[in-house]
């Protein structure tokens, strides 16, 4: 079996940092405004996934 090239690694792990960043930045951009409270769904959600993940 062949062994990844440091450029694949490198580049797979942008894109990885990429994604994630995104995603994470995406919730603090929707829902961050001090403002606007969030939708009644996403505060029912948090409460609901938080236990159910332990």
């Amino acid at each position: 079996m062949d062994t990844p090239s440091t450029t694949y690694l490198l580049s797979a792990t942008a894109v990885m940092f990429a994604v994630t960043f995104a995603l994470r930045g995406f919730a603090f951009a929707a829902f961050g405004r001090k403002d606007k409270n969030p939708p009644e769904v996403i505060l029912y959600i948090g409460r609901v996934i938080s236990p159910a993940v332990i």
